[in-house]
């Protein structure tokens, strides 16, 4: 209850919740309730009226172990906000926000980081000082340097910084030897660290919308690596990648490859490949000994020919797309490959 009792921090605190229309389920409205909350959860669906600013009063709240704030044109943070001994998350994303506080390495708890979707221009040097963290996302700000510090985020299974404008990698990145994603997707780079077999557990690597036109050979050590995004890169001819077993998913697409190798049957466990938009000029004869290929992609390629009987040949595929190639498609093609549950063939030539 609001009476003369009330300390002004909380009377500011329940004006800024009412002028924004944050519902009361949210940001309680009794002070006992007020200081004991843990969960801070903002973002527009929960029909606010837009929230511009976060009050410095926010630090007055020390048991907050998680805040969110969504989809607000918020241009900065208090400084107060790295004042929660016991805050465990945070997450900005669809912001206005072009600054992390400088002190947000006070946050010693911090397990979970992200501030995606917004205009970050640079990482402060104290974020690299969050020795428990676990999870950071920094996708889609205008981020163009990576400091050789980052190594001391030990502790890290998941890094996202794709969608920014780096051209280049410390190589201590590579040290970081627990993670198990990594997306750097739609940046500037030109090369991957030979370094790269040092992450051992990574599962996901994501390094579409680059430069590249090759990958360093370590990478065939990560033996644990199940999904590789390589769409749009530079690649003429698929890179070395066939002693990784435990691949199920592989993305190609948008490059410039003509063919795959023979040594291409070495991905033993892949079930999804997207060859999409490349040259192909006919179906690469080896996809018909990857056995547990369920889901194939050679859309948009030059193939001129197709080799039923090999497709035949893949008994767990359900999902084939073959539009925009010159091969002539008939009834009796259609037919043949009926086991199929979804297949395209628009842009094909067609014959009855």
């Amino acid at each position: 209850m609001k009476d003369k009792k009330t300390p002004k921090w909380a009377k500011k605190l329940w004006k800024w919740a009412d002028r924004c229309n944050i519902p009361v389920e949210l940001f309680p409205c009794e002070l006992d309730q007020l200081v004991h909350l843990t969960v801070l959860d903002l973002y527009s669906g929960h029909s606010t009226s837009g929230i511009k600013k976060i009050p410095k009063e926010i630090s007055r709240l020390q048991q907050l172990e998680e805040i969110s704030i969504c989809d607000f044109p918020i241009k900065k943070l208090p400084k107060s906000i790295c004042d929660l001994p016991e805050l465990i998350e945070l997450s900005v994303s669809f912001t206005k926000l072009n600054k992390i506080p400088e002190n947000i390495g006070r946050l010693k708890k911090l397990k979970k980081l992200s501030f995606a979707i917004s205009e970050v221009k640079e990482i402060p040097s104290s974020l690299y000082d969050l020795h428990e963290l676990e999870y950071l996302q920094l996708s889609s700000n205008y981020i163009k340097y990576v400091a050789p510090e980052i190594a001391n985020l030990a502790k890290l299974t998941t890094l996202r910084i794709g969608v920014n404008e780096i051209d280049e990698l410390p190589e201590t990145l590579w040290d970081l030897e627990q993670l198990v994603c990594l997306e750097l997707d739609f940046n500037k780079m030109r090369r991957i660290s030979g370094k790269i077999h040092q992450l051992k557990k990574l599962e996901r690597l994501n390094l579409e919308g680059n430069h590249l036109n090759r990958l360093p050979l370590s990478i065939n050590e990560l033996k644990k690596l199940e999904l590789l995004d390589l769409t749009s890169n530079k690649f003429k001819q698929c890179p070395n990648i066939y002693d990784l077993k435990k691949m199920r998913w592989l993305r190609l697409d948008k490059n410039k490859i003509k063919d795959l190798p023979s040594e291409f049957e070495g991905l033993i466990g892949l079930e999804q490949l997207i060859l999409s938009n490349n040259k192909l000029k006919k179906m690469p004869q080896v996809i018909e000994r990857l056995n547990n290929l369920s889901f194939l992609c050679v859309d948009e390629n030059e193939i001129k020919s197709l080799d039923i009987n090999a497709l035949l040949k893949l008994h767990k595929l359900e999902y084939l797309r073959l539009d925009g190639n010159h091969f002539k498609v008939s009834n009796k093609l259609m037919f043949k490959l009926k086991h199929i549950k979804q297949i395209g063939f628009i842009e094909n030539p067609y014959f009855e």
